[in-house]
Formats: structure tokens, sequence, C-alpha cells
């Protein structure tokens, strides 16, 4: 489903759940606020989550560990803040864009290595530590 660039604005909405077999879910370019609602993280299918360029806040929940067939994840461009949830990172992500929060803090967490299939991982204009744990190293296909 693609509703990019429309107008869409108010919280992100709370019956996406309904959408059982959504494997793309394309919300860029809107005025989404507010944290992300647990009901998301009931869509065991969706491969494609793009939610760049919103004005989303909060923190990154914990729950992306149950979207084990994520394979692109685009959070570009809102304002998350906290720290990066080790969760995010599984086998089978090949992109990851956190970039332009600009209220992301601390490190990146030792989960990082099990995102092997990962190809690109964007996290510029954070707060991020400069240091990286062991397990990035491991990541041979960025």
């Amino acid at each position: 489903m693609n509703l990019a660039d429309n107008t869409l604005n108010g919280t992100f909405p709370t019956n996406v759940c309904n959408a059982t077999a959504l494997r793309d879910l394309v919300l860029t370019g809107n005025e989404l606020t507010g944290g992300l609602s647990s009901e998301i993280f009931c869509l065991n299918t969706l491969e494609l989550f793009d939610l760049a360029s919103n004005s989303m806040t909060g923190t990154l929940p914990t729950h992306f560990g149950r979207l084990q067939n994520l394979l692109i994840l685009d959070l570009f461009d809102n304002f998350f803040s906290g720290t990066i949830p080790g969760e995010i990172f599984h086998p089978n992500l090949l992109y990851l864009d956190l970039s332009f929060q600009f209220e992301l803090n601390g490190g990146f967490p030792a989960d990082i290595g099990k995102a092997t299939s990962t190809t690109l991982l964007a996290v510029s204009q954070n707060f991020l530590e400069t240091s990286l744990p062991p397990s990035f190293y491991i990541l041979t296909q960025l």
C-alpha cells in the first residue's frame, strides 16, 4: 500500500492490523506525528515499512523484533529519540535508514551483528557514539 506524499496527518493509524496480508506500507512524505503504535507490529507479512519524512516522535520500539519478514525499514527524517533497540536487527533485514532523526543517541547494540544480510545502514545526523561493537565487523554485506 503506497500512500506516499499525501497530506495524511495525525497519529499512526491503530487499525492497521486489519490488513493481515499487507507486505508493503509506504507512508513517506506525510504529516504523521506521535509514536509508533504497537499495532504495526502485528503485521507479520510486512516486508517494506517506509515512514520517512514525517514528524514521528518517541523511542524506537523493541517490538521490531516481531517483524522477521521485514526487508526494508526506512525511518529517515523523523524525530525518534533514545537508543537503537537491538531487536531492530535480524538476518532478513536488507536496508535500514535511521538518518536525520537528530535525537538518537548511545551506541550500536551488540545485536547489530544479527543483520547479516544488511547492505545499507544509514544513521547520519544523530548523536551516536563512534565506537562500534565487535559484532559490527561481521556485517560483510555493507
